[in-house]
């Protein structure tokens, strides 16, 4: 997506997940010497290498929108605005967006589907809006175990009575479904495209068998936390022509999210469950952001 002509990457999620860093890393990507980049934050936290950066001054007048005015002018190929934050920006977004440029943004929402809505409260078409969306992707941020001393163990009883009422991992579909997904993601990260076999993998088609915590006290490398870093959680929606229907006719999210789910989305729970099978982070990492965002 990243490398289409023109469009729309949106990325939501709420304050401190991490949206800033994903931005530059999808501008460090793109950002190449035949691709005219430029962006408008508020503030610029971060400098990119030849890439042209306004930042928002409201005593001077320079807002979202005059800033995305101004850069219009200047035959960019990339343009990043840091946040959606008003129907005017939002309407300049989608006017760019579909008239040859990629726009990459930012709009503060718990979830993709809150995210559409708040498109839809700003004024947006739904028609325009579905055609011009490329992709919207909703994360979070959970620590990250530290690889040094965390530790593996086979859940009990009561671990897989918590994980059945969040993931419904009784129900036989669900299951497969994750220990699908977990197969395709530890193959793709971990053992670079090898084909994982039952040793990499903490399920099988019918049930879970092993975890990962932080080891109590943790270890020098750590600072004794059990934790060292973070890991972002994703959920990642492109638009194909199902779901560009269901954003024309204003489905509710329910139908969205199962139409998704069908298409392929992973969502960001699933997406740490999995990244806890994998050991990257821990299930009470995913009970915390279960209880704190959904």
């Amino acid at each position: 997506m990243l490398f289409r002509s023109k469009g729309l990457i949106l990325l939501v999620g709420p304050r401190d997940s991490g949206k800033s860093l994903s931005l530059l890393s999808m501008l460090s990507n793109i950002n190449h010497p035949d691709r005219k980049v430029a962006t408008i934050e508020d503030p610029v936290e971060y400098l990119i290498k030849g890439a042209n950066q306004l930042q928002v001054n409201h005593k001077t007048n320079l807002t979202f929108s005059s800033g995305l005015k101004a850069l219009d002018k200047h035959d960019n190929d990339v343009i990043m605005v840091s946040e959606i934050r008003d129907s005017e920006t939002a309407s300049l977004v989608f006017h760019y967006a579909s008239h040859g440029k990629l726009l990459l943004s930012t709009i503060y929402a718990n979830h993709i589907y809150s995210g559409i809505d708040k498109l839809n409260d700003a004024g947006i078409n739904q028609t325009l809006m579905a055609h011009t969306l490329n992709l919207i992707t909703s994360q979070r941020v959970v620590r990250r175990l530290c690889t040094n001393c965390r530790e593996s163990f086979e859940p009990n009883v009561a671990n897989l009575r918590l994980l059945n009422n969040i993931f419904e991992l009784n129900n036989p579909t669900k299951m497969k479904f994750i220990h699908k997904i977990e197969t395709e993601f530890t193959s793709q990260i971990i053992l670079g495209g090898k084909l994982a076999t039952s040793k990499d993998l903490s399920t099988t088609e019918g049930r879970l068998k092993r975890l990962w915590r932080a080891h109590e006290g943790g270890c020098d490398n750590c600072l004794h936390t059990g934790y060292k870093g973070r890991v972002g959680l994703f959920e990642v929606m492109t638009i194909p022509p199902a779901i560009e229907k269901l954003i024309m006719s204003l489905a509710s999210p329910k139908v969205l999210l199962a139409k998704a789910s069908a298409e392929g989305t992973v969502s960001i729970i699933n997406d740490g469950l999995v990244k806890t099978l994998q050991g990257q982070t821990s299930i009470n990492e995913i009970f915390r952001l279960s209880q704190d965002h959904f």
